[in-house]
C-alpha cells in the first residue's frame, strides 16, 4: 500500500509541478482578500461596499427564502431560510478577471464570482482563486460559487464526447501548499424564474429556473482544480446537500480534497454532457447520507479517471454507487477504491480493476485487505460506509491471483465470468472393483510379452486429418468484460444484480482490464482453492487440477475457467509433459510448419522432438491444435515412463479385458497395457477403454496424478 500511495503521490506531484507554472505569472498581480468576522480586507484595506469595485462585500445572498409558497419553487419546508438567518451573511463579490488569494475565515459568509452575462463567451473573463488558509461557513447557500465566468466548453449533446480539454475555463480554483482549507456549505433549492399552473390553479405544471444550487462549493461554469507546486494543500469540503458541483465540466488535477456530503459529494449535472475527469490529487470521499441518498461522484455525463487517488464511499443506506456516470465510466490511471450498494458499469480504460459483490450489506469501519498469492499484502482499505459493492483500481493490481480479507477473516465467492456449474461428466473413472496389479502374468518372471502378432509401435507422431481445435494451454483472443452487463445486455445507470454459477473459491484471479467477483461471504472448508468457476471441490477432478495447478504444470483456459471437458490438444499435453520436467530449454533445430519461435508451445514442442516424446506429422506439422485422443496421451506418458527406465522389459504379457480393446492401435496397446496395469488409465463410465475417444483436460491431470504417483 505504501508503494502504491508513494506512485499515486508521485503523479500528484507532477501534475501539480505543471499547474505552479500555468498560475506563475498570475502569482505577481494576485489580489490578497483577508476574511475575518469583524471586517474583511482587499490588499490591506476595508473591503468597499461599491459594486463597481473589483471586490465589494454586500449582504445579498440568494437564498430560498421561507413563506413564499408553491409558486415561488420546489422547495420544501427543509430547504427554507428566514431573511434573518440571510442576511446574517457576507457576500464578498468578485467582478473582474484576476488571481484573488483568500485567507482568514467567516463564519457566515459566502464568496460569489460574477463578471457578467457577457463573460461567459470572453476567454480573458478568467478568475483564479487561491485558497490560502481560509474558512468560510455559509447556511443558507453555497459558501462559494461560480455565476459568470469564461466558459470553455459546450452543452451540445450531439457533439459531446468523454474526452475534455478545460485547461481555459474561467473558473479556477487552487489549492495553495502547506495549508489547510475548510468550507462549509448548504444549497439553493429551485427557484422559478417564470411557471405556468395547472387549469385549477393549485400546482406548476412547467417552469423555467431561475436559481438553483446544489453544492456547498458550486460553479455554474466548467471549472478546474489545481494543487499548488508541491500539492500538499488541504480542501475539506462539508455539505449540507452535494460537496463540490459544476453544471458542465469539473477537473480535478491535483490537492488534497476531503467531502463530508449530505448527497453526492460530486456532481456534474449537463445531462449527456458533462464530463468528471481526475488527473491528480488525492479525493477522499464520505456521503453522510443526511438527505437519505448519495452517490460517491455522480457525473450527468462521463466520468474519467486518468490518475490520483480516489476513495469514494457512497450513502450506506441507499442504493447509490461510489462512482456512478450516465454516459460512462473510464479508468485510465490512478488509484480508486469506490463503495456503494450499487454498481454503476466501467465501460473502459487502461487500468485493471476488479468489482467485489457481497452476498449481503457490509458494516462501514471495518478493515479490508487484498493480498497476493503468496501473502504479500496489495492494498488495505477500510470504507467509512455500509455498502455491498467494492470496486477496486490500481497499478498495482496485476493480473494474477489474489485473496480477499476482512479482518482476519478470509473471503471467498464466485468469479462472475465462470461459465456455469461444476466441471462436467467423469471421463476416466479408477480401476476396475477387485483389479490387483500383482495378478498380472509375468512367466518366467519377465515383466511381460507383447502378445504374438501385434505390431511394434511406430516411431511418428499421431496420425494426421484430426479436426482443427483452438491452441494452446491459454487460448489466445480472450478478452476480459468491459463491464457487468445485466441480462438483456442494455446499458443501465446502475446494476444491482448477479446471476453467476459455479463453484466459491478462496483465490481471486484477475485478468487484465475487469474482473469481477460475486457473493463474497466468510470463506468455509467448502470453498474451493482454485480460482476457477467450473471446477467444484467436489468435482472428481478437483484434487488432480489443484495439484497440477499449484504445481505450474498446467493452467486455465482463461483466468476463471480450466474447462474440464474441453479436448487437451496436441501442443497442451507436450506442454504439460515440459513443465512437468521443469520446462528444460534444449538446443534441437526443429522444422514443423505449424510451430514458429512466437508459438506458445514452441519450446514444449522442440523438447518433445528432441526426446523422441511426440514426433510430426509426415506432412511437416505438429498439429499444435488438434485433439489427443486417450491412447495417444497414455501413449505420451509411457515414453517419459520409457525415459526414466519403466515400462515393460523383456517378454510380457497382459490382458487389456475391455470389449473394445480391439480398437487400441498398434502404437498405443504396450502403453495402454502398462498404464491399466498399474491403474492410471481405466474405463469411462460405461466400462470401455475408449481409446479413440478425445482426451478430456479433467481426463489428462487424473491420468498425470496417478502416473505421478507410481
Amino acid at each position: 500500500m505504501k508503494k502504491l500511495l508513494s506512485i499515486a503521490l508521485a503523479l500528484m506531484l507532477a501534475v501539480s509541478c505543471m499547474n505552479a507554472a500555468v498560475f506563475a505569472s498570475d502569482a505577481e498581480d494576485t489580489t490578497v482578500i483577508r476574511l475575518s468576522d469583524s471586517g474583511i480586507t482587499v490588499d490591506g484595506k476595508t473591503a468597499p461596499t461599491d459594486e463597481t469595485a473589483a471586490v465589494y462585500t454586500a449582504h445579498d445572498i440568494v437564498y430560498y427564502e421561507a413563506g413564499k409558497g408553491f409558486t415561488y419553487g420546489e422547495g420544501t419546508a427543509a430547504d427554507e431560510h428566514d431573511a434573518g438567518e440571510a442576511a446574517a451573511h457576507t457576500v464578498v463579490h468578485i467582478t473582474q478577471p484576476g488571481t484573488y488569494t483568500l485567507s482568514g475565515s467567516l463564519s457566515a459568509g459566502q464568496i460569489a464570482v460574477d463578471l457578467g452575462k457577457d463573460a461567459v463567451d470572453d476567454p480573458n473573463a478568467v478568475v483564479t482563486l487561491v485558497l490560502n488558509g481560509v474558512d468560510i461557513t455559509c447556511t443558507v447557500a453555497p459558501a462559494v460559487i461560480f455565476y459568470n465566468v469564461y466558459e470553455c466548453g459546450s452543452t451540445d449533446a450531439e457533439t459531446a464526447v468523454k474526452d475534455v480539454d478545460t485547461s481555459a475555463a474561467g473558473a479556477r480554483v487552487v489549492i495553495a501548499d502547506d495549508t489547510v482549507n475548510h468550507i462549509s456549505g448548504s444549497y439553493v433549492a429551485r427557484i422559478y424564474k417564470s411557471y405556468t399552473l395547472s387549469e385549477d390553479g393549485t400546482q406548476v405544471t412547467d417552469s423555467k429556473k431561475l436559481h438553483k444550487y446544489d453544492g456547498a462549493f458550486y460553479s455554474k461554469i466548467s471549472m478546474n482544480i489545481d494543487g499548488g507546486t508541491r500539492g500538499t494543500g488541504v480542501l475539506d469540503i462539508t455539505a449540507e446537500n452535494e460537496g463540490l458541483d459544476s453544471e458542465l465540466h469539473l477537473t480535478i488535477n491535483g490537492g488534497n480534497i476531503k467531502i463530508h456530503s449530505g448527497n453526492d459529494s460530486i456532481n456534474t449535472n449537463e445531462d449527456g454532457v458533462s464530463v468528471t475527469t481526475i488527473n491528480g490529487g488525492s479525493l477522499t470521499i464520505d456521503v453522510t447520507g443526511e438527505t437519505g441518498e448519495g452517490d460517491g461522484i455522480d457525473s450527468n455525463g462521463w466520468l474519467v479517471i486518468n490518475g490520483g487517488t480516489v476513495i469514494a464511499a457512497a450513502c450506506g443506506s441507499s442504493m447509490d454507487a461510489g462512482i456512478d456516470s450516465d454516459m460512462g465510466i473510464y479508468l485510465n490511471g490512478g488509484t480508486v477504491i469506490a463503495t456503494g450498494n450499487m454498481y454503476d458499469r466501467i465501460d473502459g480504460g487502461n487500468s485493471n480493476y476488479a468489482v467485489f459483490s457481497f452476498a449481503q450489506r457490509q458494516s462501514g469501519g471495518t478493515a479490508y485487505s487484498l493480498k497476493s498469492a503468496a501473502g504479500e499484502t496489495i492494498a488495505e482499505f477500510t470504507p467509512a460506509n455500509d455498502f455491498t459493492y467494492l470496486i477496486y483500481a490500481s497499478p498495482e493490481l496485476t493480473a494474477g491471483n489474489y485473496t480477499f480479507w476482512q479482518g482476519n477473516t478470509q473471503l471467498a465467492g464466485l468469479a462472475s465470468s465462470g461459465a456455469g456449474g461444476p466441471g462436467g461428466g467423469k471421463g476416466d473413472q479408477a480401476p476396475p472393483a477387485g483389479f490387483d496389479p500383482s495378478e498380472v502374468q509375468k512367466p518366467d518372471g519377465a515383466q511381460g510379452q507383447r502378445p504374438e502378432g501385434m505390431p511394434e509401435p511406430p516411431q511418428g507422431g499421431f496420425p494426421e486429418g484430426m479436426p482443427e481445435f483452438p491452441r494452446g494451454d491459454l487460448p489466445e483472443g480472450q478478452t476480459p468484460e468491459a463491464g457487468m452487463m445485466p441480462p438483456d445486455g442494455s446499458r443501465p445507470g446502475h446494476f444491482g444484480g448477479d446471476a453467476q454459477s459455479g463453484s466459491r473459491t478462496k483465490l481471486f484471479a484477475v485478468t487484465a482490464g475487469g474482473s469481477f467477483f460475486t457473493g463474497l461471504s466468510a470463506a468455509t472448508d467448502d470453498d474451493s482453492d482454485l480460482p476457477f468457476s467450473d471446477v467444484a471441490p467436489d468435482s472428481w477432478c478437483y484434487e488432480a487440477v489443484k495439484s497440477a495447478y499449484e504445481e505450474a504444470v498446467i493452467t486455465g483456459t482463461s483466468a476463471t475457467a480450466f474447462s474440464p471437458d474441453k479436448a487437451l490438444t496436441r501442443g497442451q499435453a507436450v506442454t504439460i509433459l515440459w513443465r512437468l520436467e521443469g520446462s528444460p530449454v534444449v538446443n534441437y533445430a526443429m522444422n514443423f510448419s505449424d510451430v514458429t519461435e512466437n508459438t506458445d508451445c514452441a519450446e514444449a514442442v522442440r523438447w518433445a522432438a528432441s526426446c523422441g516424446i511426440a514426433q510430426g506429422y509426415s506432412s511437416g506439422a505438429f498439429g499444435v491444435s488438434d485433439p489427443v485422443t486417450r491412447e495417444q496421451f497414455a501413449a505420451l506418458l509411457y515414453r517419459c515412463a520409457q525415459s526414466k527406465g519403466q515400462g515393460f522389459t523383456g517378454t510380457w504379457a497382459f490382458p487389456l479385458n475391455y470389449p473394445d480393446a480391439q480398437q487400441v492401435s498398434g502404437f498405443a496397446y504396450e502403453p495402454l497395457c502398462w498404464l491399466t496395469m498399474n491403474g492410471v488409465i481405466s474405463g469411462t463410465n460405461s466400462g470401455m477403454l475408449n481409446p479413440q475417444g478425445t482426451a478430456t483436460r479433467a481426463q489428462a491431470v487424473v491420468m498425470l496424478q496417478r502416473y505421478l504417483a507410481l
